[in-house]
């Protein structure tokens, strides 16, 4: 309990750093919930807003719990990058699960209204989608989909084409990232 709801007050460093969780978040949302701009600015935005804090949960959950990688040897780069592999997880998975997240976000605001629990509940579906791939994928989603969901809700308001539009492009950016990262660690780290 804290302070403000009759209990004892929270130690003065505990409220420093949820103030500004707090902050930091409605910065977030604020940024979000802007969609009166160009759409490529949204979209470069929105990718920072997903990506670095991805990264600051994934690394460390990924560098504790290891990814699942295959040998350097096993796969040549270029075998890599030339595959169909490739373009179906930076273009096509991004665009199939946001025509998902479409549905899903529908039934959860008749669920649970238009509430900010939306994209939290959102957030935590897809991780654990993700988490058939290993816990660490599913952890390191968390963030980026309550992202794209709030993305996708907001953009929504205006249409639900530029919803998909604009999610979509943040998503496949997003995995993008997703996919030099990894090939950065199985390069220099896994090799």
């Amino acid at each position: 309990m804290g302070h403000h709801d009759g209990g004892p007050p929270l130690p003065s460093r505990t409220r420093r750093v949820m103030d500004l969780g707090i902050n930091l978040m409605q910065f977030v949302l604020s940024a979000l919930r802007n969609t009166d701009r160009p759409i490529l600015v949204y979209v470069w935005q929105a990718w920072l807003i997903d990506c670095i804090p991805s990264i600051l949960i994934g690394a460390p959950v990924l560098a504790l719990l290891g990814p699942r990688l295959p040998a350097a040897d096993d796969i040549p780069l270029a075998a890599l990058v030339t595959s169909p592999r490739f373009g179906v997880m930076l273009v096509l998975s991004a665009w199939t699960e946001t025509l998902v997240m479409w549905p899903i976000l529908f039934l959860l605001g008749r669920t649970l209204g238009n509430t900010i629990w939306v994209p939290v509940v959102s957030g935590l579906i897809w991780a654990a989608i993700h988490a058939s791939g290993g816990a660490q994928w599913g952890v390191s989603k968390i963030w980026s989909f309550f992202v794209l969901s709030v993305c996708f809700l907001e953009w929504e308001r205006k249409s639900k084409g530029l919803a998909i539009l604009v999610t979509g492009l943040v998503h496949m950016y997003g995995n993008i990232i997703a996919f030099l990262l990894l090939f950065l660690l199985w390069t220099f780290f896994y090799r």
